[in-house]
């Protein structure tokens, strides 16, 4: 019986522990840290920020796009992409 109880409290603890640690994914960059460490690295998928505008440029989905990064007390909540036409 103390096998079956034990078992089940790592089962259900594990369970927690994932959806509590799943964050939304923007290319496979958590959407919930910094803006400096997102834009780091989508730098390293190469995009390219623009200081002044405050916005990164690249391809997204094989088009060219801008990327705008929002954030909420400091914490990265939105990426928009915006398609250049």
């Amino acid at each position: 019986m103390k096998k079956f109880i034990f078992t089940l409290w790592m089962f259900v603890a594990l369970t927690v522990n994932a959806q509590i640690s799943d964050a939304v994914r923007f290319m496979g960059i958590p959407v919930d840290g910094p803006k400096e460490d997102m834009i780091s690295q989508l730098e390293q998928k190469g995009f390219t920020y623009n200081k002044d505008s405050d916005y990164l440029e690249g391809r997204f989905n094989g088009e060219s796009a801008i990327l705008s990064i929002s954030t909420n007390k400091g914490v990265v909540d939105r990426v928009v992409v915006i398609f250049i036409n």
